[in-house]
């Protein structure tokens, strides 16, 4: 469904699914598909008219992580997914089952 007046429309549309980041939505605003309440034709602008969704699924665990023990420390190591929209893993650490002190981030 298409909102607004004047040259300010809100475009609304369903979506099922989660987004991953790579859901790319696209408006071609041309002089045979879209109109003003006035009944003008849209023009199609040089510029960029698309968007992409948000990722808003969890990123999948590392894989293959490795703990290798040191005097009074740790090397970690482990397999990135792949993902392009990771910017950086958060270690944790402490005594409690899920520790929520960060230690280090890479």
């Amino acid at each position: 469904t298409a909102s607004g007046s004047g040259k300010n429309y809100i475009l609304t549309f369903g979506l099922s699914g989660t987004p991953d980041g790579n859901e790319k939505i696209i408006v071609n605003a041309n002089n045979r598909s879209i109109f003003d309440a006035a009944g003008n034709p849209g023009v199609n602008q040089d510029r960029d008219n698309s968007v992409f969704l948000n990722d808003k699924s969890a990123p999948r665990s590392p894989q293959g992580l490795a703990g290798i023990p040191g005097n009074n420390q740790a090397t970690l190591s482990w397999k990135t997914t792949g993902e392009t929209d990771i910017s950086k893993y958060y270690i944790y650490g402490g005594t409690s089952t899920n520790p929520t002190q960060k230690i280090d981030s890479t």
